[in-house]
């Protein structure tokens, strides 16, 4: 009977070791290159989709940006577009479930392949690059 009680003991030690560390797991990593969706990059600049022109969406439709989040804490942002590129690098940490961009936090959120980061209450959307 001492025999069977151990090992009832050690199996319900063993689930409950598991389901701490499920329960306990990070957010996935950010590490790693996203394509930003540029109508949430206008949201985010103020910019109205509503009221630009068809003829300005289909240029905005010609425009890429990619951010590359790297393990060494930088940033890099390339927009493409028109025949010309430009890119910039910024520092960044991940602290306590949010995102420090040059200092300013922001939340976040990675489902799947799906990044979104919301600052004051709007969200840049991005896909991870495979």
């Amino acid at each position: 009977k001492k025999m069977k009680l151990n090992k009832v003991i050690v199996v319900a030690l063993l689930i409950v070791t598991t389901l701490c560390m499920v329960a306990c797991s990070e957010k996935p990593s950010i590490i790693g290159k996203w394509d930003l969706d540029i109508y949430s990059v206008m949201a985010l600049s103020g910019i109205d989709v509503n009221s630009i022109s068809e003829f300005e969406k289909s240029l905005l439709e010609t425009l890429s940006a990619t951010m590359e989040f790297k393990d060494d804490g930088t940033c890099e942002i390339v927009y493409s577009g028109m025949g010309a590129t430009e890119s910039e690098s910024f520092p960044y940490k991940v602290e306590n479930n949010k995102i420090y961009i040059e200092g300013s936090p922001a939340d976040y959120e990675i489902n799947g392949d799906v990044l979104n980061i919301t600052e004051n209450g709007v969200t840049l959307s991005m896909t991870r690059v495979k």
